[in-house]
């Protein structure tokens, strides 16, 4: 494992607790390290939902993004994708939840990185595509709710420069409580208001979703590299999201 070391420990020789550590001590409901390289990507967490691929060839195994043995999966073409092979509730992940990955976007990259959507084959503007992360067409990172409204938070730089980044992307208890995300352990924005397409069951789709009616929206997976990637059924706190960028050894 490459050794990262926090801020607080530089020149004591004290290593940083691992990414997996301090992601496993939050206890995630759904945590997809993405380190398979056949068959199925297992779940980490307390749930036992997997990810599967349902479109294109994503290549496997490429170099971890948080310093350790597990591997990650690399989208080489827009039409790539993974998808829960179970479905989960739209209702219960309209609030009190945390979507967390770790991603390296090179440059000219954009497009859908995480949706939630009614289809598990979503290549179409219709139907179900809420609750998403992807990189607009003009680089800058977006989280996205469906308030009846497209509710965004854009990062105010580009994303799509080669580093590793981290996101949290948070929904709040109620309406007044709303949204918030964190990129790279500092928070990027907020807004008023959770989803409220509520109704039924959703697929959690990893790569190509057709957000292309989205505000800097395209029909294609973002051309990148993603890890770890986690739900918890809770709203990760400020302290622990900068505890795992610094744990990835994105932030000092």
């Amino acid at each position: 494992m490459i050794g990262f070391y926090a801020a607080g420990a530089m020149g004591s020789g004290v290593p940083a607790p691992s990414y997996a550590t301090e992601v496993a001590a939050d206890g995630p409901l759904h945590w997809w390290r993405l380190g398979e390289t056949t068959g199925s990507f297992a779940n980490s967490g307390s749930s036992s939902i997997t990810l599967s691929v349902n479109s294109g060839t994503p290549v496997r195994g490429e170099p971890s993004l948080v310093g350790d043995s597990n591997g990650s999966v690399r989208f080489s073409s827009g039409t790539q994708r993974i998808v829960t092979d179970s479905t989960l509730s739209a209702s219960a992940m309209a609030t009190n939840k945390t979507i967390e990955l770790v991603f390296r976007a090179p440059t000219g990259s954009s497009g859908t990185i995480t949706a939630l959507t009614s289809s598990p084959t979503p290549t179409s503007a219709s139907g179900s595509r809420d609750r998403t992360i992807y990189i607009g067409t003009d680089g800058k990172l977006r989280c996205g709710v469906w308030t009846g409204a497209r509710s965004l938070i854009t990062s105010s730089a580009s994303v799509n420069d080669g580093n590793r980044h981290i996101v949290q992307f948070v929904f709040g208890a109620n309406s007044a409580e709303g949204c918030w995300a964190y990129l790279d352990g500092t928070l990027i924005g907020s807004f008023s208001g959770v989803s409220v397409d509520t109704s039924g069951n959703r697929y959690f789709c990893v790569g190509y979703v057709n957000m292309s009616d989205w505000p800097s929206g395209s029909n294609a997976a973002a051309q990148i590299t993603v890890d770890e990637v986690a739900i918890y059924d809770y709203k990760l706190s400020s302290g622990r999201c900068l505890a795992h960028a610094q744990a990835a050894g994105i932030v000092p």
